[in-house]
């Protein structure tokens, strides 16, 4: 390790480096390698990522299913000053991984002297909050601009660009505050690759002058949240409706419809809703994809609770506050809004509730799963029960953390623990899972399914992963090489966050996109290159090409003898 790393560490103090202190900066400068490699090879694994640095982490996010089309009818000459907390990488065949923080300071100007639709771009909305500390907390609507299919992004002329794109430095935050939170972001594309430098080059492919442009992200309304915002989630039946948990052991039932883009400065947060029953705080929360105004929850007393908010949403609450009784960021005051209880308790995890989820076929039950290693099945419909219909004990080597049921296959669900793995398991035998996917290498916090296809799965982790899982490439041969990347069922590993990966989404409207964010401050959209997840579809169709003309060739030598 170079003498000047060891100095700077112990710059201001007296004593030694200590073994820890070493340890973090062999790592940070594991980081910055690896983020090279991504950055050389971000063409061929993504057909587009965008990178934008939130002013606060957030702990969630949750794709709105509501879109927008738009279209660009300007000139694509723009001039941005981007600084972006940039950090992406792929885990393919090739195991390609990376992540770094980037700050660049460009200029870009992307020269098209054309005139009209340049390109097309949809307005999609994503659901995050706010993690902070002495400072208001925020529920948030962002608006991204995803490429309509078959858009090709227009390429960027980097030659005006007087940043340093090889320059990796930590950057907390790039948002003006003042710009209702409209901060930087950066698209990363094969548009954007320099072949002569071997490396992406550019920091923004956005004009802050066009509301169409493909990459913008921009927070389009913010709503004043009793502590941080542990989960956010809205309501499939009505997705003005949103849940959210913070600190504090109540749910919060908003409307967006009846908030404002932008509260006032002496506003204080305004549920119109207030879910009271749990005794801790939590952050599992699945509202019924069946029966509108149905949410379970889980909590860390170790309890699941059901609610029926129909009466929450009727009424409508109240947006304006008339007194509070303790300071909007500390947790303890809140607007007016209708209070209720649950009309169910399920008691019977010993330890922290971690995750709940709702059948897709079965309206009548849910599972759930805890820091007791258990996996517990509950019917609703059983008054305050201890004892749940099904129960796997020890169902992972620690706690579980997530849970998710398969939105096509009634019988199979999955579970993602801190043993870092993910479990499928089939509710018709439950002695022990029918597969265990080995890939992470630290817990697994977060599960989901993916809306377009049964087999595909996706977990993220503290290792800065998120894992997409192809469930019909299990037991597929491998090559020796191919192995050291990881099982066939293994098809993608993103890894653009510095830090673990608090959640992520799959976009209903967009096949293959996925949003994650990470406690780096980072909000990330992606889609892997189409190239990685057809390879499997080209090569069946290749073989049943072959046999198609080997039988031909069978009874053309028949039809000669």
């Amino acid at each position: 390790m170079p003498e000047s790393s060891l100095s700077g560490i112990a710059s201001g103090s007296s004593h030694a480096p200590n073994k820890t202190e070493i340890s973090d900066v062999l790592e940070e400068r594991l980081i910055d390698a690896e983020y090279k490699i991504w950055k050389k090879n971000t063409p061929y694994l993504y057909d587009f990522v965008m990178t934008h640095s939130l002013e606060w982490p957030s702990l969630t996010c949750q794709w709105l299913p509501n879109t927008k089309s738009l279209t660009s009818s300007s000139s694509a000459s723009s001039n941005s000053n981007s600084t972006s907390n940039a950090n992406s990488t792929g885990n393919s065949t090739g195991n390609v991984t990376g992540s770094n923080n980037v700050s660049g300071n460009a200029n870009v100007s992307g020269n098209n002297n054309g005139q009209g639709d340049v390109a097309k771009a949809v307005e999609h909305n994503l659901l995050v909050g706010t993690h902070t500390t002495g400072e208001q907390n925020y529920l948030m609507v962002a608006s991204v601009n995803l490429p309509q299919n078959d858009t090709v992004v227009p390429p960027q002329d980097t030659s005006s660009s007087n940043g340093n794109s090889n320059n990796t430095t930590t950057t907390a935050s790039t948002t003006n505050p003042n710009s209702n939170g409209a901060s930087s972001s950066a698209t990363f594309t094969a548009s954007n690759y320099d072949e002569e430098k071997n490396e992406v080059g550019g920091f923004g492919t956005t004009s802050s002058g066009s509301s169409s442009s493909i990459g913008k992200i921009e927070i389009r309304m913010k709503i004043k949240h009793i502590g941080e915002v542990n989960r956010a989630r809205y309501m499939p039946q009505n997705h003005f409706i949103v849940a959210s948990r913070g600190p504090n052991p109540e749910i919060y039932i908003w409307d967006l419809s009846k908030h404002c883009s932008f509260p006032d400065d002496d506003s204080v947060p305004s549920p119109q809703g207030v879910c009271i029953g749990h005794k801790a705080e939590g952050y599992g929360m699945c509202w019924s994809r069946h029966k509108e105004g149905m949410l379970v929850t889980a909590s860390e007393d170790s309890t699941v609770c059901l609610w029926d908010v129909k009466n929450v949403i009727s009424s409508g609450g109240s947006s304006i506050s008339t007194s509070t009784t303790g300071t909007a960021n500390g947790g303890n005051g809140s607007g007016p809004g209708t209070q209720t209880k649950p009309i169910n308790v399920f008691s019977g995890h010993t330890d922290v509730v971690e995750d709940v989820d709702w059948h897709h076929r079965d309206v009548n039950l849910i599972g759930s799963v805890s820091d007791d290693r258990s996996i517990r099945i509950w019917d609703i419909r059983e008054n305050h029960p201890s004892q749940a219909v099904h129960c796997v004990e020890n169902a992972h080597d620690a706690d579980v953390n997530s849970i998710a049921f398969n939105p096509v296959n009634e019988f199979l669900f999955a579970t993602g623990s801190a043993d870092k793995t993910v479990a499928l398991w089939d509710m018709r035998n439950l002695k022990s899972p029918i597969q265990t996917l080995r890939g992470h290498s630290d817990q697994v916090y977060n599960i989901e399914w993916s809306p377009f296809n049964e087999s595909i799965l996706a977990s993220s982790s503290s290792d800065r992963r998120v894992g997409i899982w192809d469930l019909s490439r299990i037991g597929a041969e491998q090559t020796p090489e191919d192995a050291e990347d990881g099982p066939p069922e293994l098809l993608f590993l993103h890894g653009g966050h510095t830090s673990k990966v608090s959640d992520f989404s799959w976009n209903k409207n967009d096949e293959w996109t996925i949003a994650s964010v990470s406690e780096d401050n980072v909000l990330q959209v992606w889609n892997m290159a189409e190239e990685i997840y057809a390879e499997e579809e080209d090569e069946m169709s290749g073989d049943e090409d072959e046999e198609d003309a080997d039988m031909g060739k069978a009874l053309d030598d028949d039809d000669l003898e």
